[in-house]
């Protein structure tokens, strides 16, 4: 599974992305800054002592630890560092529907990571960020 996290409304203390799964639109994820270095980083579902239960965590980003994907219908002020999904956007620096999305997109993952494979998220700010990748992963 490779999950793509597309940047693309960058406010003076959050930045709104597209979140796809496998080249297919999945929904809104928001983070604070600073933001997650551009890459692509592997996930796995590590238990949280803040959260109290196993989330999808992003792994081996330089210079921060333990960020999770999760819901909560927060602003920009209580992400803490790790990426929060919903399913709508108004604008501004809240994204609402955070826990019937992160279950769907949970739902998914678990049964990618369960059946033993590799998960890897790309994270990047422009079309460029993502064809220059892509082409390192090109067949031929």
């Amino acid at each position: 599974m490779k999950i793509d996290i597309k940047r693309f409304e960058y406010g003076t203390a959050y930045i709104i992305s597209r979140v796809y799964i496998d080249n297919k639109y999945e929904c809104y994820g928001m983070e604070t800054k600073p933001v997650i270095p551009k890459g692509t980083y592997i996930v796995t579902s590590n238990f949280s002592k803040y959260f109290n239960r196993s989330l999808p965590c992003i792994n081996n980003i330089p210079n921060f630890k333990e960020v999770y994907i999760h819901y909560k219908n927060y602003t920009d002020l209580n992400t803490k560092g790790s990426i929060i999904l919903g399913s709508t956007w108004i604008g501004t620096d809240f994204i609402g529907n955070t826990s019937q999305t992160f279950v769907n997109f949970n739902f998914k993952l678990d049964d990618v990571l369960k059946a033993g494979y590799t998960v890897a998220v790309q994270i990047g700010d422009s079309v460029e960020d993502f064809c220059q990748e892509e082409e390192k992963f090109a067949i031929g």
